[in-house]
């Protein structure tokens, strides 16, 4: 079925939301429902393993992830107690049934080259190497999975391939590829994004922006659905939040960038330095609107695929948590950000890995407000999080951390710390092609095999999806 709905008028266009209610009621079952999605996310240079996954506490000792020594690794069902306030992972617990964490898994083919790199293409692919004399440039050898479900589902629109920060280094987009394992450029202005989706009334400044919304361009249609006697109170419930949502966005999408500048928001494609300095200064807001974003596309069926990379392959971003300034990503993964003090460049990479699941939970979140049948639209599809290296020092490829948030309308299992051994994370990609829908590459049949079939291990994890 085609989800994607549009009303139009005064020169905007813009996306509705799935609305139940105006299924027709000869409609099967899969129309009824919203269609699967899902949304790969990178996050960069590895985590802090004492700090990134659930942990049992020992009875009598102090939960400090700092001391090895103090707790044990808790796989297996995901219970708070081991999800305490000090760990990343505690920036789950809200959505602790839905998270299913993947442990031990490795990348399919081995570094020769640069690890920030070779891992990274690799990430939604599961695709062998193609590599290069030249450091960074690399390709992947097929395509990644957003556009395996683009070329399925929706092939007449591309999925969304999105960026978060500034691209300053010389491995900059390193997830994205085609079918012919040709590159893809992530893009980073939210703004590009979000009138690529939904459209923007023909304006020029941002001022405007702030005053007035896509939603006023189209009102007397807005109210013409509204009054539909078909429509019931949960999709009403539904276009309210879908419409305040936009309305939020543009707020937000005004309200990040430097205020000397916002008057040119419209026309940032063409002013480069607002949008650098809002990436420099303020880049976790920028995240966080970029989430916003990728959930109003997925609930109004735009796309059922987006590929979102959090920063460059080796970047040197400096947040700011706390009122604190910390020191350039790369670095402080590499326990360099503070010279002769590893306990604060400890104390700074956990701060980061806080940072990357708080991200996470926050597209979770916004994914299971929008309540379709009595369930969060983030249960018909999947996030899958992951980084590349195993952590900053070694840049090893084996117990590299996975996510998975959804179950794909109940077809993977959640609310479990898995370890199913040194598997290829390919195997996580084939299970969630499965899950999705995804045919094998030429075939009718379901999905057994994502990427490369020389992949060190593949098929999908038996443990991972429900029959």
């Amino acid at each position: 079925m085609q989800r994607r709905n549009f009303i139009k008028g005064s020169g905007a266009l813009l996306g509705l939301p799935f609305l139940e209610s105006l299924v027709p009621k000869n409609a099967s079952a899969q129309d009824v429902n919203p269609n699967s999605f899902a949304i790969f996310i990178r996050h960069p240079h590895g985590v802090v393993h004492s700090h990134w996954w659930p942990r049992k506490p020992q009875a009598g000792l102090q939960q400090n992830p700092q001391d090895e020594g103090q707790a044990t690794m808790a796989t297996g069902i995901l219970k708070a107690e081991n999800m305490w306030a000090d760990l990343a992972c505690s920036k789950m617990l809200p959505h602790l049934a839905r998270t299913a964490y993947i442990r031990n898994l490795k990348m399919g083919f081995p570094n020769r080259n640069c690890h920030h790199n070779i891992h990274a293409l690799q990430l939604f692919t599961g695709s062998e190497v193609r590599y290069s004399e030249k450091q960074g440039d690399a390709l992947a050898a097929s395509e990644s999975m957003e556009w395996a479900i683009a070329k399925q589902f929706h092939p007449t629109v591309d999925p969304l391939v999105m960026f978060a920060g500034n691209k300053r280094s010389f491995l900059n987009d390193t997830t994205s590829f085609r079918e012919d394992g040709s590159k893809v450029i992530g893009e980073n202005d939210p703004l590009k994004i979000y009138n690529r989706i939904f459209g923007m009334a023909p304006k020029d400044d941002s001022a405007e922006l702030l005053r007035k919304s896509v939603n006023d361009y189209v009102r007397e249609q807005i109210k013409t659905i509204q009054a539909n006697p078909r429509l019931s109170a949960s999709d009403k419930s539904r276009l309210d939040l879908h419409f305040s949502t936009i309305r939020d966005v543009e707020k937000k999408i005004a309200k990040t960038l430097p205020q000397v500048k916002v008057d040119r928001l419209n026309v940032l494609a063409k002013d480069s330095g607002a949008l650098q300095a809002a990436n420099a200064d303020r880049l976790d807001e920028v995240i966080k609107l970029q989430m916003d974003i990728i959930a109003l596309a997925i609930s109004s069926g735009y796309v059922r695929g987006v590929n979102f990379q959090m920063l460059s392959g080796i970047d040197d971003t400096q947040f700011t948590f706390d009122g604190q300034r910390l020191p350039p990503a790369h670095s402080i993964s590499h326990h360099e950000g503070v010279s002769n003090n590893p306990g604060e460049n400890m104390r700074m990479l956990r701060r980061l890995d806080m940072f990357w699941q708080e991200a996470i939970a926050y597209l979770a979140t916004a994914l299971s407000q929008d309540m379709i049948d009595n369930k969060p639209l983030l249960d018909y599809g999947v996030i899958m999080a992951a980084t590349e290296l195993a952590e900053g020092t070694s840049h090893s490829e084996n117990n590299v951390p996975h996510m998975l948030i959804g179950s794909a309308n109940g077809r993977l299992k959640t609310g479990e710390d898995f370890n199913f051994g040194k598997i290829s994370n390919a195997q996580v990609l084939s299970s969630v092609g499965w899950a999705l829908g995804l045919k094998n590459k030429g075939t009718n049949e379901p999905m057994t095999n994502f990427g490369s079939d020389k992949n060190t291990s593949k098929g999908r994890i038996a443990g991972l999806i429900k029959a």
